[in-house]
């Protein structure tokens, strides 16, 4: 069954968006909150895509979804100029525990020569089915500027920009907008996220320094550090879900998001929204694929090569 009859998108207002998630500085959280934001998501309703871009597997390794044989790096090296994304897409992308969010795997031999082409992700949604399937689609990618994250930027329309609040990461961001700007890409597609804010003074100044240089890109919702962050992580479950009540961070996420996707939600809807649906999950881990029970997510009608 073709992607284009599930009812989902014949009700969904909004394109995809594609949006990569961005820092030639390590260290900055972008892993964390890719992965946070698209649970999010997708528990809200949303199906979302996550690519692992990432030599390290790191997304991958929070969603506890193994990577094979095939994988983002089949992609880059395989399918250039390619007319049928089927077989990969059967092999590459992975379900989750959280129905509608899926996961296209890395390698941990992914290297920065694969990348023959920078068009290979812009034509893998592009020219397969993908676009007619997800409402997002969020890339994660290792620090640096390389090829790797350069093929990201072009498949991208949005660019979130994790920083934390220490003046050596402030320091580098008038270089790395350049860069950005040299692309041209507009500044309205940019939005900076202060991460793993801890109140101190000193964070305070910081962020007043990034606001007086780059203004509305910064976002008013600051992401604080959290604990439970790498519980969750540690014991493979779910923050949104198993810690939505003990954590501090998931009000300023579904904050974010809504000053994110304006359109789409308004916060107290969304709060409403993500508590009525933990209850399905039931404290449900986030296993592998291959280890969910048949009924570990929703059915839903899907073409030849997407998993469900």
């Amino acid at each position: 069954m073709s992607i284009l009859t599930i009812p989902l998108h014949k009700e969904r207002v909004q394109p995809m968006q594609v949006i990569s998630f961005l820092n030639n500085k390590g260290g900055v959280g972008k892993t964390t909150l890719c992965c946070n934001l698209a649970q999010g998501l997708a528990i809200a309703g949303k199906k979302v895509l996550c690519v692992d871009n990432d030599s390290q597997h790191s997304l991958g390794n929070r969603l506890l979804v193994k990577s094979g044989d095939v994988t983002i790096k089949t992609l880059y090296r395989d399918y250039n100029d390619a007319t049928d994304y089927t077989p990969f897409l059967r092999e590459a992308v992975s379900t989750t525990a959280i129905p509608r969010l899926h996961c296209l795997t890395s390698s941990f031999k992914l290297i920065n020569a694969d990348v023959k082409s920078l068009k290979a992700l812009k034509d893998l949604f592009n020219k397969s089915e993908i676009a007619e399937y997800y409402d997002y689609v969020l890339i994660d990618n290792h620090p640096g500027l390389d090829r790797l994250q350069q093929a990201a930027i072009l498949a991208s329309e949005r660019f979130f920009v994790p920083v934390t609040l220490r003046q050596q990461t402030v320091e580098g961001m008038p270089e790395f907008m350049r860069f950005l700007h040299n692309l041209t890409i507009p500044t309205s597609a940019i939005s900076i996220i202060p991460n793993n804010c801890g109140g101190l003074k000193s964070e305070g100044a910081m962020l007043q320094r990034l606001t007086a240089a780059f203004g509305s890109c910064v976002t008013a919702t600051c992401i604080p550090k959290d604990r439970m962050v790498e519980e969750v992580e540690t014991q493979g479950k779910i923050l949104f879900v198993d810690r939505l009540v003990s954590s501090r961070s998931v009000p300023y996420l579904i904050k974010l998001i809504t000053e994110l996707f304006p359109q789409e939600y308004q916060e107290e809807s969304l709060r409403r929204t993500v508590e009525e649906r933990r209850t399905h999950f039931g404290g449900r881990r986030v296993l592998p694929a291959f280890e969910q029970s048949p009924d570990a997510s929703e059915e839903v009608p899907v073409a030849d090569g997407m998993p469900e």
